[in-house]
């Protein structure tokens, strides 16, 4: 399966953040902003499906029209990819997700030093692992998952100030009676 789509928003009174004369949080209407961007995802399946791959990658193009600027807080690219091996009751994945560097952030937060070294942002590389096994067709009510989290504890914040949780092991057992 591929799927390919073009979308243009256009907004009148976006809200974004920033700082008001006592420095304070205050949120601000944009004007005029225009997100245009393609997004485009893939769904493979190979060897009867025992195999499935799923590829999804965005761009965007955030603008902020009246001041003729980026929008912050907005990354220009997203690729997502994710492998899933069925053999039996057992299933292996593993998902990766890389977010671009954002590119424009509340100048204040670096100027003012309320976040040290706020004006150096990197992309993200975030790789998760899952393991599990279901039971329901060997007729025991029984599927355990394990998820790893942020495999290689890659460190990164998802908004600025803000660290993203390190790696972290989550196993789900489920019964159905």
């Amino acid at each position: 399966m591929l799927d390919i789509a073009f979308f243009q928003s256009d907004y009148n009174n976006l809200i974004e953040s920033g700082f008001n004369a006592q420095l304070q949080a205050q949120f601000n209407n944009v004007t005029r902003a225009r997100i245009q961007g393609i997004e485009a995802s893939a769904k493979l399946g190979f060897l009867e499906n025992a195999w499935l791959v799923d590829l999804g990658y965005t761009y965007i193009s955030p603008k902020d029209l009246t001041k003729r600027d980026v929008l912050k807080y907005r990354p220009r690219h997203l690729l997502y990819v994710s492998s899933l091996v069925h053999v039996g009751v057992l299933s292996v994945g593993i998902d990766f997700r890389y977010i671009s560097r954002v590119e424009r952030i509340d100048d204040e937060f670096v100027t003012l030093g309320i976040i040290k070294d706020g004006d150096r942002r990197v992309a993200t590389y975030v790789t998760d692992l899952r393991i599990g096994a279901d039971f329901s067709n060997v007729s025991f009510p029984l599927t355990a998952q394990l998820n790893i989290n942020n495999i290689f504890q890659y460190n990164y914040v998802e908004l600025i100030g803000n660290i993203a949780p390190p790696r972290n092991i989550v196993l789900t057992l489920e019964t159905r009676l």
